[in-house]
C-alpha cells in the first residue's frame, strides 16, 4: 500500500506488485487519501488483451483506468495526448495513434527550449475548476516516459494529421465534438459518462480547437504556435 497525489487528490494505492509503486515515486504524498483503489486480479489480467505482458505491469495500467473511471464524479478524466506547458499555457496535442501527438510536444521542445515543459507525453489528467481546464501530469507517460509533476491551465487543443503540407484551421463545434468524444477514457457508469459529456460540452465552450495538418518540421511548429498566440491575444482584447 502506498499513497499518490494526482490532480491534487490523495489516493490509496492496495498494490499486488512493486513495479507501480516504483512508478509512482514522484507522485507520492502523505496526505489523507480520499479514494482507495485497488485492481483485482480479474483485472489485471484484462489487461493482458491477449498480450504477452507481465503481470506487474498490467497491474499498473489496471489501477490507472480504475482511477480515471473514479475521478470523473470529481471532473477529472484522461485525455489521450501530448500535453505541453508553452509560457504557462497548456496546449494538448491529440490525433490517432502514430499521429505524431510525442513528435509534436518534442519539436516544440527542441525548437522553444526553456520555454517549453512537457507535462505529459501520452495520458495526462484533465481537472475541471472555477471555469477552467487544467492538465496534469501523471506517472502514466507513454513509452517515452516523458512528463513532470505539476500542472498547467488549458488554453488550446490541436488535432494532430500527417500531411505533405502545413496547415491549420479552428474546428467547428461538431468536428471538435468527434475529436474529443474519440481521445476521452469513458467511465463505466452510466452516470459517470453524463459527466463526462458535460465536461466535453464545458471545453467546446471554453477552450479553441483546431486541426493542424502538418509534415514534422519546425514550420508546423511556427504556424501553430502563431495561429494559438494571436488567436489568443485577440480573445484577450
Amino acid at each position: 500500500m502506498f499513497l499518490i497525489k494526482l490532480a491534487n487528490i490523495p489516493i490509496q494505492i492496495n498494490n499486488k506488485y512493486a513495479y507501480v509503486k516504483q512508478q509512482c515515486t514522484e507522485y507520492r504524498t502523505k496526505e489523507t487519501p480520499v479514494l482507495i483503489i485497488e485492481a483485482t486480479h480479474n483485472e489485471i489480467l484484462n489487461e493482458q488483451n491477449g498480450q504477452n505482458y507481465e503481470l506487474d505491469y498490467c497491474e499498473s495500467l489496471a489501477i490507472y483506468r480504475k482511477i480515471c473511471q473514479t475521478l470523473i464524479h470529481r471532473k477529472v478524466f484522461l485525455f489521450h495526448g501530448a500535453l505541453i506547458d508553452y509560457q504557462n499555457k497548456g496546449i494538448l496535442f491529440t490525433g490517432k495513434s502514430g499521429s505524431g501527438k510525442s513528435t509534436q510536444a518534442n519539436l516544440w521542445k527542441d525548437l522553444y527550449r526553456n520555454e517549453v515543459r512537457i507535462i505529459n507525453g501520452d495520458k495526462p489528467l484533465i481537472s475541471y475548476s472555477n471555469g477552467c481546464f487544467a492538465g496534469f501530469g501523471t506517472p502514466w507517460m507513454g513509452k517515452e516516459n516523458l512528463g513532470v509533476n505539476d500542472s498547467v491551465k488549458i488554453e488550446a487543443i490541436v488535432t494532430i494529421k500527417q500531411d505533405h503540407v502545413n496547415e491549420i484551421r479552428k474546428l467547428n463545434t461538431s468536428e471538435s465534438l468527434d475529436v474529443l468524444m474519440s481521445q476521452v477514457l469513458f467511465p463505466n457508469k452510466e452516470n459517470g459518462n453524463e459527466m463526462l459529456i458535460y465536461l466535453i460540452k464545458r471545453i467546446i465552450n471554453i477552450i479553441p480547437i483546431y486541426e493542424l495538418k502538418c509534415q514534422i518540421s519546425e514550420n508546423a511548429v511556427i504556424l501553430a504556435k502563431n495561429k494559438i498566440v494571436k488567436e489568443e491575444e485577440t480573445n484577450e482584447n
